[in-house]
């Protein structure tokens, strides 16, 4: 049997393709090399490490667990990366280079030893060359989400896109069994203005994106309560700092329930009712599942969205016009068949293996 080695650098990021390796496991003997964020030396960020329930379900599939170097803070580097021989292949969970955690070292070492690497997208991206630039420096092939990506990548890469893989998102195959309830409106943001960088999008939660869109408004008109999901970010650890602050944008009175960590993801979303969101990979989830989302345009990367109908601007009256109009039509197959491979009959799993057998 061949021995594939997991290389697994960041939560948020590797969140999408976890699910792999109990599938993987039956083709394959596999290792796993934790390093960066993922690693057990680096202290979780949030409320609830989403690490210890992946160790739980997870590390039963391999045959050695490689605990690498971790972060002590924002910006921190790895100062050794390790490869022995005897890999048939390595997946990568991301595609950066990342010369922080030594991946470019790691590509080096696998090309000594005739190893390929198989990288994986960091998530919902604008179609720029500098996307690619790890092709040849940190990995051989890479997965995309689907084939809306390739059709645009083709026209930077040339032959070179036959080394794209098409693998949508693995991890929302689950969803395909989780009720949809429709409790609550969720909020999911990108950046605080409490983070230093907030201004890297024009648009950023605050003040003005809740008068804007209407929040309490639309928890009025719907009479759904709002829950807003925070991101976990180890440059802003304080994430009880942004708590408070989320809350104190709502009256006083207001009931607003703020989540950063989860370990049921697909609940979360299953359990909302409808969606307003930045821009993410995680608003992929909602719209695979066909619950209304609206998708405020500014507070993030558009990417694959680009062409979804529930693409608006910070403006109550087309979030509401936006969000009415997805509760009275179909969910949008068409979009989600170009965009997530497998997305619309939720096997990307099924889809992600096969390429990987053809490969390895």
């Amino acid at each position: 049997m061949k021995h594939i080695l997991i290389v697994l650098t960041n939560n948020r990021v590797n969140e999408k393709i976890r699910c792999i390796i109990p599938e993987l496991s039956k083709y394959y003997k596999l290792s796993l090399y934790n390093i960066g964020e993922m690693s057990e030396e680096t202290k979780w960020y949030g409320d609830v490490d989403p690490r210890i329930k992946f160790r739980e379900d997870t590390y039963k599939y391999f045959e050695e667990v490689i605990e690498g170097e971790g972060f002590d803070f924002h910006g921190d580097r790895i100062h050794n990366i390790e490869l022995k021989q005897g890999y048939d292949g390595i997946i990568y969970d991301d595609n950066r280079l990342m010369p922080e955690l030594l991946i470019p070292t790691l590509y080096q070492k696998a090309k000594q030893y005739d190893i390929p690497v198989i990288g994986n997208s960091h998530g919902n991206r604008d179609f720029e060359p500098s996307e690619m630039q790890g092709l040849g420096k940190v990995f051989d092939y890479q997965f995309i989400l689907g084939e809306k990506e390739k059709i645009i990548y083709k026209q930077m890469l040339g032959d070179d896109v036959d080394k794209l893989l098409k693998g949508g998102i693995p991890s929302n195959d689950t969803l395909k069994d989780v009720k949809h309830r429709g409790e609550y409106i969720l909020v999911i943001t990108n950046f605080l203005e409490t983070h230093h960088a907030h201004n890297i999008y024009p648009i950023c939660f605050n003040q003005d994106f809740v008068n804007k869109v209407d929040l309490v408004g639309l928890s009025e008109y719907f009479e759904k309560p709002i829950v807003i999901k925070q991101k976990t970010r180890l440059d802003q650890p304080d994430f009880n700092r942004n708590i408070e602050y989320i809350h104190s944008l709502f009256p006083s009175g207001f009931d607003v329930d703020v989540v950063t960590d989860c370990d049921d993801m697909d609940g979360l979303i299953c359990d909302s009712f409808c969606v307003v969101s930045s821009p993410s990979t995680l608003c992929f989830k909602p719209i695979q599942k066909g619950i209304p989302t609206a998708i405020i345009n500014g507070s993030g990367t558009i990417g694959n969205l680009y062409d979804f109908v529930g693409v608006t601007e910070l403006d109550k009256y087309r979030v509401y016009e936006s969000l009415d109009y997805q509760i009275e039509n179909s969910k949008e197959n068409k979009f989600i068949e170009t965009t997530i491979e497998g997305g619309v009959n939720f096997n990307s799993t099924d889809r992600y293996i096969k390429q990987v057998r053809d490969i390895i």
